[in-house]
């Protein structure tokens, strides 16, 4: 029996380390579903009492901006009685910007609370926590200054649309149409600008060493192969003319030829040397532009069919300067606890 227990115990051990993050994963929710939860949580435990939102403290403005409203609306849409302070003129404007700053205490919490009416006032945090975020939220009774039941700790897991909040650059890849891949292929014969267009520098810079280089040599070797002639002809003639000046009176006497066939050979045995010289120095010139060309050309239009571009995703979130910035925050226990965090500008 201990013998099958040794067995299998690497299979178990597989199936708890398989099992275990995804339990984990489970467990998380996305900052919009994080949102919702702690609203119909709110809106179910308070049964019809009036509540606004104080405060969201994170790290990013962006981001408490975002939660504040988000919060706010899905309150509303739960059915809770909400009080948007952002609309009251009858708000204290520096309780408004006290609790906007993230400095509030407990009084601070109550007085705003008071001025607007509100039977339980919602502060909350997000927080950085290990590999994912930690989500509190804290109802207030403004009578009492009593955390209530409705205050509850949520951890949300890191996605693109909470990265996007946060102001964090994102790398995705887009999938180009075949329209788009085809009108590539055809700028790639523009010395790769067809990926360049694309973001792909890589395989542009492959096309453009490619097609000009390819260019260049071939250039050179038809210039080559095209002097071949004029070299050669001017190697036959000085050829023919000492030919046919070394032919002697008696050669010519016997023969009134003697003088042009002398020429001629000579002629024709300078010229197939000279011009057989250069083509076998351009020859090589002329292959390999070739081969360099045709292969630019081949994969300028090949590179858009395989290749999916990085796009790089801008946001816009907001970050404050490096101020000091003291609060509460709700602690493990569940009581409020001091808070002095720092922001630094992105």
């Amino acid at each position: 029996m201990r013998n099958h227990a040794k067995l299998f115990a690497p299979l178990w051990a597989l199936i708890l380390a398989l099992a275990v993050p995804q339990a984990l994963h489970a467990q998380t929710v996305t900052l919009d579903e994080g949102i919702a939860n702690a609203a119909q949580n709110i809106t179910d435990k308070l049964e019809g009492a009036s509540v606004a939102v104080f405060n969201i403290q994170s790290d990013y403005d962006s981001l408490s901006d975002y939660i504040f409203d988000e919060l706010t609306i899905a309150l509303s849409h739960a059915g809770a009685d909400v009080l948007d302070r952002k609309n009251m003129d009858i708000v204290n404007l520096e309780i408004t910007e006290f609790g906007r700053s993230g400095a509030q205490d407990m009084n601070t919490v109550q007085d705003f609370g008071n001025e607007i009416g509100a039977k339980a006032v919602i502060i909350g945090s997000f927080a950085k926590a290990g590999a994912h975020y930690r989500f509190r939220i804290q109802v207030i009774e403004t009578e009492t200054k009593r955390v209530l039941p409705a205050s509850q700790t949520l951890t949300v897991r890191e996605d693109e649309a909470l990265l996007t909040q946060m102001g964090i650059t994102l790398q995705r890849r887009t999938q180009f149409t075949a329209q788009q891949k085809t009108q590539a292929g055809l700028k790639n014969l523009l010395a790769g600008w067809g990926s360049y267009s694309m973001g792909d520098p890589l395989d542009g810079t492959l096309v453009l060493v490619a097609e000009v280089g390819g260019y260049v040599l071939a250039i050179v070797g038809a210039g080559m192969a095209l002097d071949a002639a004029t070299a050669a002809d001017n190697a036959g003639k000085a050829a023919g003319d000492r030919a046919s000046a070394n032919v002697s009176y008696a050669e010519w006497a016997a023969d009134s030829k003697a003088r042009e066939k002398a020429y001629q050979n000579a002629y024709d045995d300078a010229y197939w040397e000279t011009y057989n010289k250069k083509w076998e120095s351009a020859t090589p010139l002329l292959v390999s532009g070739g081969i360099m060309l045709a292969g630019g050309i081949i994969w300028g239009f090949v590179a858009p069919y395989v290749y999916d571009r990085p796009q790089t995703v801008k946001t816009t979130a907001r970050a404050s300067g490096p101020v000091p910035r003291i609060g509460l925050t709700a602690a493990p226990s569940g009581a409020l606890a001091g808070a002095v965090s720092w922001r630094l500008a992105l």
